[in-house]
């Protein structure tokens, strides 16, 4: 095809050469024509003043007829329905898993006055009833917490890093009571299987290049490191962050540090590190995903820019902040208001906001043990909860004060 020999300039010329165009009508002769197109308008259209009456009367008979079955599919539908949301958040019709029951339509129960509903303490004969297992629903697993450890056993909390090394995550091993506390740290280095659940073991964990022992006189966990080991900032953080909420959850007071049997460890971001006093894990927590399909109980990330909550309804609250883009969830569900949390007894008080919606499945299961550990992190020994619309999540009863969890995530008895 040839070049065109159009420019801006000829084309402006062009348009100039054409011959005006001019409307020669007069003024009057245009007012006459369009008074006329308005008048014969007139004539034709009938006035009809009754139209918007009974628009509006029809619209008022469909929304009577309607709304009540709108209303009770949306605002008020039964927790157990037939249509439930995965725990993935996208919507199956006429699956059910083990741990979701239906339960009969009922109205919402206000928050219950305190002074009429006191929490009473919970009958020893319930707590053994309630035991740690794994719950499995669409193709998730999750392995609950402990409410009180076997007398013939002894809970061994180990941190581990999840496989984005951005939060840790306690994994609870029941080891024979009769081990020494080292002894049964190691065992659960050896049965605890990270890739299974997908989670991350550090240097710490392998036993390979980092030998672990204690003094317990003195109350000390002891590490004792090859050279050059630990690599990079990252590696650093978790390393530390894993040691120290182990060791916490041990009962241990300060980690003692050892290069090939010499005091001291030369880590390249923390610098010589001999020993170090042990803070503990945040209070609270969060829920996570991982690849393998095991839902867990993570650590609690701390929000940005706002005051770090001290008091239980404070982080409980907080555990309602998004942290998606730390790989984790909140554990508390966007549906569960929190009117106050008080205390009475060593009970928690839980008083929850006219219209929070609780379900019987994996996820508020979930929750509701997140509040339970975070309320023993606290030192209470009873959760009440006031003014919920299901009588039981998973094994738990609501209408009864529920004693704490002490240790989360249990994977192997």
């Amino acid at each position: 095809m040839g070049q065109s020999n159009w420019n801006e300039e000829k084309i402006i010329q062009t348009l100039r050469d054409f011959p005006v165009v001019e409307d020669r009508q007069t003024k009057e002769e245009l007012f006459e024509k369009i008074e006329s197109r308005i008048e014969t308008k007139k004539t034709k259209r009938k006035s009809f003043k009754f139209m918007p009456i009974l628009a509006a009367a029809c619209v008022l008979l469909i929304a009577a007829i309607i709304s009540p079955a709108v209303l009770k599919e949306t605002v008020f539908k039964s927790p157990g329905s037939d249509v439930k949301h995965s725990l993935h958040g996208s919507s199956e019709i006429g699956k059910e898993s083990p741990l979701i029951k239906k339960t009969p339509e009922e109205p919402m129960p206000p928050a219950a006055d305190p002074e009429e509903r006191e929490p009473q303490p919970a009958e020893q004969p319930a707590e053994s009833k309630i035991e740690p297992k794994a719950y499995e629903s669409n193709d998730v697993t999750y392995h609950s917490a402990a409410v009180e450890v076997p007398e013939d056993k002894q809970a061994i909390i180990v941190y581990y890093t999840d496989e984005e090394a951005e939060n840790v995550v306690p994994v609870s091993y029941l080891a024979d009571k009769g081990l020494p506390k080292i002894e049964a740290l190691r065992e659960a280095f050896q049965k605890i299987d990270t890739e299974e659940i997908g989670l991350f073991a550090t240097e710490f964990h392998k036993g390979d290049r980092v030998k672990v022992s204690d003094d317990p006189e003195k109350n000390e966990l002891i590490l004792d490191i090859e050279p050059g080991t630990i690599q990079g900032s990252t590696g650093e953080r978790m390393f530390m962050d894993t040691v120290d909420h182990t060791a916490y959850s041990l009962g241990y007071k300060q980690v003692v540090f050892r290069t090939n049997g010499e005091p001291g460890y030369e880590f390249s971001h923390f610098g010589p590190k001999e020993t170090v006093d042990i803070k503990g894990p945040e209070k609270g927590f969060n829920t996570l995903f991982t690849e393998k399909g095991i839902l867990l109980l993570g650590e609690r990330i701390k929000a940005n820019d706002s005051q770090e909550p001290t008091s239980l309804e404070g982080i409980v609250k907080s555990m309602k902040i998004d942290t998606s883009g730390f790989g984790d969830e909140e554990a508390i569900q966007p549906n569960f208001f929190i009117k106050q949390i008080r205390e009475k007894d060593k009970t928690a008080i839980v008083e929850l906001v006219e219209g929070s919606r609780l379900e019987n499945n994996m996820v508020y299961m979930a929750m509701i043990e997140s509040i339970l550990l975070t309320a023993h992190q606290f030192g209470y020994e009873q959760v009440y909860f006031l003014g919920s619309n299901v009588q039981e999540v998973g094994p738990y009863n609501l209408n009864e004060p529920l004693p704490v969890l002490k240790a989360p995530n249990v994977i192997s008895r």
